[in-house]
């Protein structure tokens, strides 16, 4: 229970204080929910590398899929930054969708539950694509 609040705590300020999307050349949408697993057991390292990253040409955005009302609030900053239509029908949970946000197409697909070391390597090669 302590790693995932750390988590929701952590995605809050990052969100909070993340740059709007037209800024950067990626766009990361992590899709959580409270009642995920993998999102329980990997949230501590997912807040680590957003911590990280923050500053660099990525946006991360926060997908809650735990119920509909945090789906509602999470549509808003999907449709903020342009991606909404794109993942309209995803509803996976425990994945980071990288998105090129020239163009709206999806980079790549990846569970956090890799190594922190294997998510970096997909962000790195995402943000050196352009």
């Amino acid at each position: 229970m302590k790693t995932i609040k750390i988590f929701l705590a952590g995605l809050f300020i990052l969100t909070a204080f993340s740059v709007y999307s037209q800024d950067t050349k990626v766009i990361a949408v992590i899709n959580k929910a409270s009642w995920c697993p993998v999102c329980k057991s990997n949230g501590e390292k997912v807040m680590m590398l957003m911590k990280e990253y923050m500053g660099k040409d990525i946006t991360f955005i926060e997908n809650d899929l735990t119920d509909e009302n945090s789906k509602k609030e999470s549509a808003k900053s999907l449709e903020q930054n342009g991606v909404s239509e794109l993942l309209k029908d995803n509803e996976n949970t425990g994945i980071i969708t990288i998105i090129n946000n020239e163009n709206k197409k999806v980079i790549e697909t990846i569970s956090v539950n890799l190594s922190a070391e294997d998510i970096k390597s997909a962000l790195n090669s995402s943000l050196s694509l352009r």
